[in-house]
């Protein structure tokens, strides 16, 4: 049996791909670490799927991981190098071949990989445990068991409804207002490529106009396609599931034999204090910390989950505080993109440029495509990691 009270040097709430490399640093750093996990892995996860160059980047900077490696592991179930954008159901901007190549990946399968790594580094992980109580004072996390467990740290990794983050609305250290303000929903839907005629949707493709503050979106998959849309709730209450059934219908799949799925999105409302005492930090969609044009998660979550590591560990050997360091680190790399993609964000979806069918935006879009992806991606210029990681026509063609 085990003591009532489990002492660690990090508890991690959530195992997702934050909470996964958050884990698997410290323990690389020599941390006790244990990752708390509400559900079993793998587990399904609502995403696109779509991972951008500067993940790939991280995960080679963290795990050493190539393309080659990825692809080779089936992480990477779809590469493609071209995509297009259509206004509601008309096309208005075809893109034969990006400077960035996409890259695809199931986030059950991706998910599960990432916690596979810390698991195989070391860290403790508790899976299929949700969390009865928070004390973000004591650093004390209660299990629905009784069990307590105590540490030094705590990350905050559980997503958009987290729990540690109540607990600083509780404190007053954020506002539950602005929080719900810039909320946003996802809903999408998996449809079997046996329903569609063969090579129909090789490349993604990116829907205008169907949504409010916010677009659709159809990402291939190497056996389906990933159908969705996220938008702002304020703007539209009650419309998302019709609209995505018109999606459907749009590419002639009968959307009552389709599952439709739902989930909170952080869409512009990354917080500005997401550390407590020098020993809580919030990372990735916890803290809101989600690209507010696009959606993308999977990166902030990663990388703030890198700094909240690399944050605990200069505190350990005296160099840093921990707040001044995250958020330094925030500063630096993470708020610039988000405020400015907040305003890219208002310069695509005001009522301007909704009225005019999104015309300007297009305009935008053509003059500066290929470095507005470069942008996105947060890399150099991708000729260089084209050699770098030896991609060659062939492998992104498989």
């Amino acid at each position: 049996m085990v003591d009532n009270i489990l002492d660690h040097d990090v508890i991690i709430v959530g195992g997702g791909p934050g909470g996964a490399t958050a884990g698997y640093l410290l323990k690389k750093m020599g941390f006790d670490v244990i990752i708390i996990e509400k559900e079993i892995f793998p587990r399904q996860k609502l995403c696109g799927g779509l991972v951008s160059l500067k993940t790939v980047d991280l995960l080679y900077q963290i795990y050493g991981e190539t393309i080659p490696s990825l692809r080779r592991q089936g992480i990477f179930n779809y590469l493609c190098d071209h995509h297009e954008i259509y206004y509601k159901f008309e096309r208005y901007i075809t893109q034969n071949l990006s400077p960035i190549p996409f890259f695809f990946v199931e986030r059950k399968v991706y998910d599960n990989f990432l916690l596979n790594h810390a698991k195989q580094a070391g860290v403790k992980v508790l899976e299929g445990e949700k969390i009865s109580s928070v004390d973000i004072s004591n650093c004390e996390v209660v299990l629905p068991n009784g069990k307590t467990l105590k540490s030094n740290f705590i990350i905050a990794a559980d997503g958009a409804n987290s729990v540690v983050r109540q607990e600083f609305f509780k404190k007053g250290l954020l506002s539950e207002k602005e929080w719900k303000f810039n909320m946003g929903t996802g809903v999408e839907a998996h449809v079997d490529r046996k329903l569609l005629k063969k090579d129909m949707f090789d490349h993604p493709i990116l829907v205008l106009g169907n949504v409010k503050w916010g677009y659709g979106w159809i990402f291939p998959n190497k056996d389906k396609l990933v159908v969705g849309l996220g938008a702002l709730n304020r703007k539209n209450k009650g419309k998302f599931i019709s609209v995505l059934k018109d999606m459907l219908k749009a590419i002639k799949v009968d959307p009552n034999a389709i599952k439709i799925s739902g989930h909170p999105v952080p869409y512009g409302n990354f917080v500005d204090n997401p550390v407590y005492d020098n020993k809580v930090i919030l990372i990735g969609d916890a803290g809101g910390f989600v690209d507010p044009m696009y959606g993308e998660g999977i990166y902030f979550t990663q990388r703030t989950g890198q700094f909240a590591a690399l944050a605990i560990q200069k505190y350990h050997n005296k160099k840093h505080m921990i707040k001044p360091y995250y958020m330094h680190r925030l500063h630096q790399e993470i708020y610039p993109h988000l405020k400015n993609f907040m305003r890219l964000r208002w310069l695509c979806f005001n009522f301007v440029n909704v009225g005019l069918k999104y015309l300007p935006i297009q305009f935008l879009i053509r003059l500066i495509e290929k470095k507005f992806m470069e942008i996105i991606n947060g890399v150099r210029p991708f000729r260089l990691w084209k050699k770098e990681l030896e991609i060659n026509e062939v492998l992104l063609r498989k």
